[in-house]
């Protein structure tokens, strides 16, 4: 390796991503709540879906 050169990038967050990034920054207390509630519901639904 003769030379390093790093380069800096920008990453741009649009639509429901951007949405998303600024909850969890801007309303932290209800974004967790709402991902436990998701997560629950999820895990619910696909216990009812694969039941044996």
């Amino acid at each position: 390796m003769i030379a390093r050169k790093s380069e800096g990038f920008a990453v741009r967050k649009i639509g429901f991503e951007r949405f998303l990034a600024l909850s969890a920054v801007q309303q932290p207390l209800l974004y967790g709540l709402v991902c436990v509630a998701l997560a629950l519901f999820t895990g619910w639904l696909g216990g009812v879906l694969f039941k044996r």
